[in-house]
């Protein structure tokens, strides 16, 4: 079977770069991370005799994966944000270009005072990503529509702000160069409320390794609490909301840290520390073959690992890497289990007579006569 081969694309301020980058890469690493961290890539170059021409920091920079016969996608835009020579005696040259999604060289990462009364968060984000330098802020219609009678950023930055804001009202905020987009926690939506494509590890065909733990109880709560003050009644008052599928005999209640300032943006909160919850019931990790659409926040369905392992999973993050002589794989963090996952619900066999006769088939439950004896 002829081996597949993986192509890419470099676009430095708009300008193609391939062609002059083809004999010297020697690896492409791209991460795409879930939320308000900035997705990084690196890109290492064979630099013998120094030949390459150093990009500028803050560069804009596209990087592209595919496969031969076919085009590339785009899986990374972002700002040039470091470059970095190594070399010494009998080694060579090497240089290695690295970029984030997110130019902090910039008023991204600037602190404000600002506030904003009587405001929707779509309209907010709009207004104050462009202040911070980004050209669009796209966030999904179900929290574009959130109205709040006071928004403040207090000595924070914008990139702060979309951070704990989205974490409140159980969002994802990403941005990706000069764009941001926020859009609801686990929803596998992108920000114009199209689905985000779905991923399939498949033994057999495109799964490489697994690593998951389809359930785990640390994390599992049976309801979520929130406290906020009351000034018309002059006293505390919480709101709860039960958790979405707690685990046999999870009785324990989580109550957030921090109290919120009025009883929607409590029972906001505490949504959102349940959809977490939700996501911290088990997960684990896949390879897989190249893959340019994985992203994070899309599901990923993991068929041929086993039962109880095989279901559909929530992908916390995804890690390109292509290597020259080690070809292209797209590792895959795993979390939320769904569907199957978890569950195995095969007949266990069971006990034998005292002759030792199975008087059926299937599989030997854990814990079964047959494994005790």
């Amino acid at each position: 079977m002829q081996r597949r081969k993986a192509i890419y694309s470099v676009l430095i301020d708009g300008n193609d770069i391939t062609a002059g980058l083809v004999a010297i890469v020697t690896k492409i690493m791209i991460r795409d991370g879930e939320g308000e961290k900035s997705d990084t890539a690196s890109i290492d170059l064979d630099d013998a005799d120094g030949q390459i021409s150093l990009p500028r920091v803050g560069a804009k920079i596209e990087i592209g994966l595919g496969w031969e016969g076919g085009s590339t996608v785009i899986c990374f835009e972002g700002k040039v944000d470091e470059i970095k020579s190594t070399g010494g005696r009998g080694q060579g040259r090497m240089l290695t270009i690295s970029a984030k999604s997110a130019d902090t060289r910039g008023k991204l990462k600037q602190s404000e005072e600002k506030h904003k009364d009587n405001a929707k968060l779509g309209d907010v984000a709009a207004e104050w990503g462009r202040d911070a330098g980004l050209t669009d802020v796209k966030v999904h219609p179900d929290l574009a529509s959130v109205e709040r009678g006071y928004w403040a950023m207090e000595g924070e930055s914008f990139l702060s702000w979309a951070a704990r804001t989205a974490q409140e009202v159980g969002a994802t905020f990403k941005v990706m160069g000069d764009r941001a987009v926020m859009t609801p926690r686990s929803s596998g939506k992108s920000a114009s409320g199209k689905d985000l494509p779905k991923i399939t590890a498949k033994w057999g065909d495109n799964l490489i390794n697994w690593n998951i733990t389809p359930v785990q109880s640390r994390d599992d709560f049976k309801k979520f609490e929130t406290r906020w003050y009351d000034p018309k009644e002059a006293k505390w008052k919480t709101e709860t909301v039960e958790a979405r599928e707690a685990g046999t005999g999870i009785e324990a209640t989580k109550l957030k840290r921090f109290s919120s300032n009025d009883k929607a943006t409590a029972k906001a909160a505490a949504e959102s520390e349940s959809k977490e919850g939700d996501r911290e019931k088990g997960g684990g990790s896949v390879s897989i073959d190249g893959d340019p659409t994985a992203q994070a926040e899309a599901e990923c369905e993991v068929v041929g690992a086993r039962p109880g392992v095989d279901g559909t999973y929530r992908i916390e993050s995804v890690t390109q890497n292509l290597s020259r002589g080690g070809g292209w794989t797209t590792d895959l963090e795993l979390k939320q289990p769904k569907g199957e996952a978890g569950k195995d619900t095969r007949k266990s066999v069971k006990s034998g007579s005292a002759g030792g006769s199975a008087k059926s088939s299937g599989t030997t439950g854990f814990g079964s006569p047959s494994q005790r004896a």
